[in-house]
This record gives C-alpha cells, structure tokens and sequence, in this order.
C-alpha cells in the first residue's frame, strides 16, 4: 500500500489556501502522484502481486490520474505488472486474495 495523495496540477490549480497547499506538497506533507510513483520504482520487485493506491485527495486527484502515473512506472519494469487497486473513501476496497 502506497499513498498516491494528489496531482501536482490539480493542487496547484485547486481552490486551497496557499499554506496548505505548500504543507501538502512539502517533504513533510502527502506523495503526489509522480512521487509515489518514484517510490513504486525503487520498491517493487519482480513477483511482487498487488498495489494499493491509498489516502487520494477528494479535491486535489483522480483515480485515473493516479493509476496512469503508476502504470506508468509498472509497466517499463515488468511486462506482466502487478494489479494496481485505488482505495477508496465512499466504498468499501476489492478484496484481494493472493495467488499461491
């Protein structure tokens, strides 16, 4: 499971203030989209099965835009990706079962 927060656009262009704009996309604040997908780059591994995109702004993201920029990443490094899933707020996630 990995946060996938916001879109860099969409917070910059979105209607929040513009202190927590900076608090949300500081080091200290929330992944964006490209970020998590950095980190999906260094921490995946080949066999690895499944990936929870989690904790999306309702304002600030869509789960299109969080999962393109994730595939993205995916699938230059394993043809056969793992299954991405995006969480969600307003309903219960997938239930994933691992594959033996």
């Amino acid at each position: 499971m990995i946060e996938s927060n916001h879109d860099v656009e969409m917070l910059r262009n979105g209607r929040y203030p513009s202190y927590l704009k900076q608090r949300i996309s500081s080091p200290q604040g929330h992944l964006s989209n490209d970020e998590s997908a950095e980190l999906l780059d260094l921490l995946t591994w080949e066999g690895l099965e499944a990936v929870f995109l989690a904790h999306l702004s309702m304002e600030n993201n869509l789960p299109e835009i969080a999962l393109h920029s994730a595939e993205t990443i995916l699938l230059e490094k394993f043809p056969l990706s793992p299954r991405l899933i995006v969480t969600r707020r307003d309903a219960e996630t997938e239930v994933y079962v691992r594959e033996r």
